[in-house]
């Protein structure tokens, strides 16, 4: 008799201890609840021309300048058959970080193959576990067309873009990287954000800056000679 009493308690200590794992390691809540400060964003993707809702639009969401170096956009969710989108943006607690502070710039933005948009609101917006509602109207991307040539003896270069979709959500990243011998001629063409300011770095041992803002569905010619 002793020893299945023994046996009963040893398996209700087990199970908990096993709930108790559970609940530390599941990856989805990182072992918070919805007590945790946090909010939410949702709204609706709409094509600017037709007003129609936009579906498979993929969204972005930053903190911060938009368009600086070493900036991070974090995919966060894709729009929905009826256009619309819902996600976290803050989330307190250990692994994530404290709500930032009012007067930051936040940027939600979506994107699709060929059109763009953004929100742009401050995070004085954001309400603590509540949604705030917030709808993008995408238009047509624009072009940037990045001609390098090397006219003297530096043997390499990298040229660094931001406001350039194809990096998103990585990090700003090397573009593109040559330790090619001279003489260096390319060209190549990336998609960009329309309307706004759309900046390419060429690092060599010196840094050539510059900067454009581009209408939709057109094309900048960046001229990197060096």
């Amino acid at each position: 008799m002793k020893k299945v009493i023994f046996l009963f308690a040893f398996s209700i200590l087990f199970g908990e201890a096993c709930k108790k794992k559970d609940t530390e390691m599941d990856p989805n809540t990182f072992g918070y609840s919805d007590d945790a400060p946090h909010a939410y964003i949702k709204g609706v993707v709409y094509d600017s021309t037709t007003l129609l809702p936009i579906t498979s639009a993929c969204i972005y969401k930053n903190q911060g300048l938009s368009y600086s170096p070493n900036l991070t956009f974090t995919i966060s969710d894709t729009s929905l058959l009826d256009g619309n989108y819902f996600t976290i943006f803050w989330w307190g607690g250990k692994y994530y970080p404290p709500k930032p502070s009012d007067s930051t710039d936040i940027y939600i933005r979506a994107v699709t193959s060929n059109k763009t948009g953004y929100a742009h609101f401050k995070a004085a917006s954001l309400i603590n576990k509540d949604t705030i509602t917030y709808n993008i109207y995408i238009v047509p991307i624009a072009y940037m067309k990045v001609h390098i040539k090397n006219t003297g003896t530096i043997s390499g270069c990298n040229v660094f873009l931001s406001g350039v979709m194809e990096h998103y959500p990585a990090s700003m990243a090397v573009y593109f990287s040559s330790t090619l011998s001279r003489p260096l001629d390319t060209t190549f063409i990336c998609k960009a954000y329309p309307k706004e300011y759309v900046y390419a770095y060429l690092e060599t041992p010196i840094i050539i800056v510059d900067s454009m803002k581009i209408n939709s569905n057109d094309t900048a010619l960046v001229n990197f000679l060096y």
